[in-house]
């Protein structure tokens, strides 16, 4: 049986040094899994834009059928509905990924 890598995450808001401290633990040797840029490479994915556009239409996807951010943003910050479901679209694939890291 092996032994299971100790999980560290990081939280706070802007400005207040995840990234440094993420990069101080990569440069130590450590595995990485940055969630907030994996959630926003699964955006990309055609199968997560084509349901936004489902969803919010057209006006969701900006230059070269690419999901808008600032767009998407302000459909779920406006309704807390609409910020559970993009979550239940997205965490699966944030989760997924994950998983490939260790």
């Amino acid at each position: 049986m092996g032994t299971r890598p100790v999980v560290i995450g990081l939280a706070g808001g802007i400005g207040s040094g995840k990234s440094l401290v993420a990069s101080m633990f990569a440069e130590a040797g450590c595995i990485v899994s940055d969630s907030d840029a994996e959630a926003r490479a699964a955006l990309e994915r055609p199968e997560v834009r084509e349901r936004l556009r489902e969803w919010w239409g057209e006006g969701v996807l900006g230059e070269g059928g690419r999901a808008d951010r600032a767009r998407v943003a302000t459909v779920v910050f406006r309704d807390p509905g609409e910020r559970r479901r993009l979550e239940g679209l997205i965490h699966p694939v944030v989760r997924e990924a994950r998983r490939g890291v260790v």
